[in-house]
């Protein structure tokens, strides 16, 4: 990434099934590709909750030399979507989402 300008970020997630690797990860910078993984685990055993929090935490990552310019990130966005928690996953398949959970879309 260029430093000076903004970035368009899309990170897609989709939970495995409990006991199964069938997860995935997609990521797009710029509208175009970067990243895509099949076949990850993220609930297994006893961790069944999912996704449940976002973290962001850029870290500038030396480990010697000086920054010349602040390391600054605006953000100006950030949309997320998904089932609302309704218990654990179990190994017939993904949570069905509760009607009376559901939002409505953010209106702009």
């Amino acid at each position: 990434m260029k430093c000076g300008g903004w970035h368009h970020w899309e990170i897609v997630m989709e939970l495995n099934q409990l006991g199964q690797a069938n997860g995935t990860v997609r990521w797009w910078l710029d509208g175009e590709p970067v990243l895509s993984y099949d076949n990850l685990t993220y609930v297994y055993g006893e961790n069944t909750n999912g996704f449940l929090q976002w973290k962001w935490n850029p870290t500038w990552g030396g480990t010697g030399g000086v920054r010349t310019r602040p390391d600054d990130i605006l953000i100006d966005h950030v949309y997320m979507s998904g089932v609302p928690y309704d218990g654990p996953r179990t190994k017939a398949g993904p949570r069905r989402p509760n009607p009376d959970k559901r939002r409505p879309p953010p209106v702009n």
